[in-house]
This record gives structure tokens, sequence and C-alpha cells, in this order.
């Protein structure tokens, strides 16, 4: 079921739509947010992670929530606020007009990085630390 607004299909209709995982632009190289570099212990994570998302619709993927204050634990990212270097290694991996990246959150501070394309996810890398996108947290 496609939704159609003014002739074209709605970017928003994804969200009744369950994931498709695509590798296609996932960065091997990056010596810290690579998929395949050593430092990154989680891919077995990741994979567990990504096949429990798979019975969920993007809708519920996107507003999953999670601590005191329920935030979202999934979300859209302006790569206008992600850490400089990741946004230089967009550049040198020809991603430089991608203005949005999502962050999926596998444990309390392992993320998966991609792009979402209809209802597809563009696995970009694997982030151990939390280090791509930084969150002061405050003392309460």
């Amino acid at each position: 079921k496609k939704s159609i607004l003014l002739g074209k299909t709605n970017p928003d209709s994804f969200y009744d739509e369950y994931p498709i995982w695509s590798f296609k632009t996932c960065d091997f190289d990056h010596d810290k947010w690579g998929v395949n570099c050593s430092k990154n212990s989680g891919m077995a994570d990741m994979l567990s992670s990504l096949k429990n998302f798979e019975t969920m619709t993007w809708g519920t993927i996107l507003t999953m929530t999670n601590g005191r204050k329920e935030n979202t634990r999934n979300h859209p990212i302006s790569v206008s606020e992600i850490d400089k270097n990741a946004q230089k290694r967009l550049i040198e991996l020809n991603l430089d007009d991608v203005d949005i990246l999502y962050s999926l959150a596998i444990g309390n501070k392992r993320r998966i990085w991609g792009r979402i394309i209809n209802r597809i996810f563009f696995i970009l890398w694997l982030d151990e630390d939390h280090s791509i996108y930084h969150v002061e947290k405050k003392h309460t």
C-alpha cells in the first residue's frame, strides 16, 4: 500500500513498512566506526538487533522510548549536529548530499548509523561508544 500525495509517493509512508537492511553504503574502512574495524566488537549485537527490528514497523522503531525521560532510542539526526570527523567522512564517502542520518540504539552506548530511503536502511557505521553524536548528560 503506497500513500499518494499530489501524485507523488508520500515520503513518510515508510513508517507503516517493515525495515529492509542494505549494506551497500556500509563503511568498512573507517578506523573507529567501520563495521569491519577490530575496535568494533558489536557485530553480533548489531545483527541480532537488526533481526529484532524486522518484526516492527519503522513507526514503532522510531518511537521506542527509554529511561526516565522516555527519550526516543532511535531517531533522525541532522548531519550538521554530528561529530565534525563524521561529517568529513561523509564527504570522503561521496555522501555529502545527505542531510539526515538515523541512529538506531543497540545497547546503552552502541549505535548503528545510516539513512533511510523508502523503507530501506542503508547501514553506514557501527558506533561503539556514542561518539558520532555527543550527548551531554546532566547530573541529577
